[in-house]
């Protein structure tokens, strides 16, 4: 069960890294540095179905049911529900990207759709932030090492202090980096944690 969740984990990981370099190559214009991953799948964009079927629709599949199977299997975290809860708000935030695509550019108003995606991803960063924190503090309290509890605090701390970047206006110019960084956050403790269980003993 395990080293399954771990391998789940590591391809997780793996395609959510993969998948905006693959889209963004096929995107005339599309910059990482300016360009959120949204983007990718705008509506209008001629990517865009593909987007929300390939890459947006499986990878919140994914991470929702790592989350929902590691709660209880992962023995050297806590196993409180909210936080969990929590860390699958990033699942949910695909989710809701691939049913509602964000407008053109990523506006922080606009369409209907365009606003149901931004509240979404709100809530993902939110989540996962506040979520990765708690977890490190209440992993600590049990049976974690301080590292470990660090290391998840400030993992948490980084998605949340991408989440204020990216909506300040002077951080406009790098947003696309921004919000990368809060990504390579939550799935680089997905696959160690997932590496971690592969590794460990049965």
């Amino acid at each position: 069960m395990l080293k399954l969740l771990g391998l789940l984990g590591v391809m997780t990981s793996t395609f959510a890294l993969a998948m905006p370099v693959y889209y963004a190559r096929k995107t005339a214009g599309y910059s990482a540095r300016f360009n959120t991953l949204s983007e990718l799948g705008e509506i209008g964009s001629p990517h865009q179905k593909s987007v929300s079927r390939f890459y947006f629709l499986p990878l919140s599949l994914a991470i929702i049911t790592f989350v929902l199977f590691s709660q209880s299997a992962i023995s050297f975290l806590t196993q409180e529900t909210l936080v969990w809860a929590l860390l699958g708000l990033v699942g949910v935030g695909y989710l809701i990207a691939a049913l509602f695509p964000c407008d053109s550019g990523s506006p922080i108003g606009g369409s209907v759709s365009n606003q149901i995606h931004n509240v979404a991803g709100l809530f993902e960063y939110l989540g996962s932030g506040v979520g990765l924190i708690l977890m490190g503090v209440l992993s600590y309290r049990s049976s974690a090492s301080l590292q470990v509890a660090v290391y998840l605090i400030l993992s948490g701390s980084v998605i949340l202090l991408s989440l204020v970047l990216m909506l300040l206006p002077s951080f406009s110019h790098i947003r696309g980096w921004v919000q990368r960084l809060a990504e390579a956050s939550f799935f680089t403790w997905m696959l160690t944690v997932s590496l971690l269980l592969l590794l460990g003993d049965d």
